[in-house]
Formats: C-alpha cells, structure tokens, sequence
C-alpha cells in the first residue's frame, strides 16, 4: 500500500512589528508576484500602495477580518479576505490574506485573458 505525504496548505501572511514588515512567507509571495526583499522592511501603509488595497482600507488600521480587492505585480486583481492576529509581543501583528475561490478574472474569462489579440478604437 502506497502513503503520500501531503503537506499541510499554508496561508499568505504578513508580519509586523511596529507598523514595519519584517517577515512574510512564501505564499504570500506566490499570491501577490513579489520577491521578499521588495516587502520586508517597508511599512503597512506602503504595502498597502503597493498591492494598491484601496482608499477605505489600510493594513494598518485593521483589527480584524475585511474583504478587500489586492493587486499583484502584474496588476491582476485578487478578492480576498484580511484577518489581523495581534500576538502578544505589543504592536505586533500578523496579516492572514485568504484568497476567495473561483473569484480570479482569469479563470472566468479564460478566453479574453489569454488572446493576444488588439482592440482598435
């Protein structure tokens, strides 16, 4: 009989201390198409342009769970929902980024995302 290991599924999270990134993991890094060294060290509100989250919210005023849109690199929309945990180290928190399902603009038009074609206007 044949056993298969299966690796326990990691969710996106971002870490940090005193308003700064100081870790994120590497799913987070698959989610959202940027290295660590373009994260880690800046602050919530930075990353907060980066991934271009929105005017109504910002990392660093949550506190709790909130669905938002996020951008990756290559400025492909995600919806996905925020928990912030706040450890018991003070001003410490951990950001968990859940992707909701079957929610990616290119899996619903599979078509128009992947045609090279031009549009004149």
């Amino acid at each position: 009989m044949k056993y298969t290991l299966v690796k326990p599924t990691q969710k996106p999270l971002l870490h940090s201390k005193c308003n700064v990134v100081i870790e994120v993991n590497d799913e987070f890094t698959r989610l959202t198409g940027y290295a660590k060294n373009e994260l880690i060290g800046k602050s919530l509100m930075e990353i907060s342009d980066i991934l271009r989250i929105g005017y109504k919210f910002k990392l660093e005023d949550s506190r709790e769970e909130y669905s938002c849109y996020l951008f990756t690199k290559e400025y492909e929309p995600r919806e996905v929902t925020v928990f912030c945990k706040s450890l018991k180290c003070e001003d410490e928190n951990v950001y968990i980024i859940k992707e909701k399902q079957n929610f990616r603009i290119e899996n619903k038009l599979p078509r128009e995302c992947n045609s090279k074609r031009k549009f004149t206007y």
